[in-house]
């Protein structure tokens, strides 16, 4: 049908779609997956579970008890000082087996280790990923490379990034450290405002925002039964935009930059299959 517009290919690539390219294309694990015999081809193929045929063991590349997570754990205690990497991985990996289904999963007497594992992977994202020094420097983070995106300093868009791999020695060296190489040309820039110039200090001094004020909440999720019924996080969203609004009035009547305060949110999955209803 000519009237129907063509499917435009996205403008960004996620993590994981750009890992398969990584495996498929760079030149490097190519040549290394090449000497030991493996087709690179059918590992991306394995990644994107492109044939019907990689289902059942998909459940290795991503679930809630895949190579990562089983992994991350281990790594973050080691880096950060928490104590929740103490998981048992090996009796994990040695428990893997396929069900009647081929499908991959666990013997029944793992299921305490299981358990462990999710457990201390909740109290790992409050200490860690949700600390508010992290999540403070995270959001300056974001507003610096948002800074070098618009100075067209680094192109993030799919094809430039699918360049970089292609060329090997360009995506080598695309890490923390060719980031910290531009954000300190920006710090020196005689056009840099205030504003850019406190994020810019607060990834390269380490000198982050400070929290003004918190509030968590747990609780099961609930679906609702009719469309008539409130969301499940309609008495959060309401709460932060009332917040949104009044910060807005002060920062107005103070006169201070709005975007001097950064309200974060963020809501906990404790499974990636796990229902919507709430769970007995």
């Amino acid at each position: 049908d000519p009237t129907t517009p063509a499917p435009t290919e996205p403008l960004f690539s996620n993590h994981e779609e750009l890992g398969a390219f990584i495996i498929k294309n760079d030149p490097e694990i190519k040549a290394v997956l090449k000497k030991h015999h493996f087709d690179p081809t059918e590992i991306f193929e394995r990644f994107q579970l492109k044939r019907p045929e990689f289902g059942p063991l998909s459940g290795v590349i991503s679930s809630d008890l895949d190579c990562d997570r089983l992994d991350y754990l281990r790594r973050t205690a080691a880096n950060s000082g928490a104590p929740f990497g103490s998981v048992d991985i090996n009796f994990l990996i040695d428990q893997a087996t396929l069900d009647g289904d081929g499908n991959f999963c666990f013997k029944p007497k793992a299921a305490r280790a299981a358990d462990h594992l999710l457990i201390s992977r909740f109290y790992d994202y409050m200490q860690v990923p949700f600390n508010k020094t992290a999540v403070a420097l995270e959001w300056s983070l974001v507003e610096c490379l948002k800074e070098l995106f618009k100075r067209k300093l680094i192109d993030p868009h799919r094809s430039a990034m699918e360049r970089r791999v292609l060329d090997g020695d360009d995506w080598q060296t695309f890490d923390d450290q060719f980031l910290f190489g531009h954000f300190r040309k920006l710090r020196k820039e005689k056009n840099c405002s205030k504003l850019l110039q406190n994020h810019l200090d607060a990834i390269s001094l380490r000198r982050p925002a400070k929290l003004l004020a918190s509030w968590d909440t747990l609780r099961a999720k609930q679906s609702p039964k009719t469309a008539s019924q409130q969301s499940p996080y309609s008495e959060h969203s309401e709460n932060k935009n009332n917040l949104e609004k009044a910060i807005g009035s002060f920062c107005s009547q103070e006169g201070i930059e709005r975007d001097r305060i950064h309200v974060w949110e963020t809501k906990v999955k404790f499974m990636k299959d796990e229902p919507d209803d709430d769970i007995d």
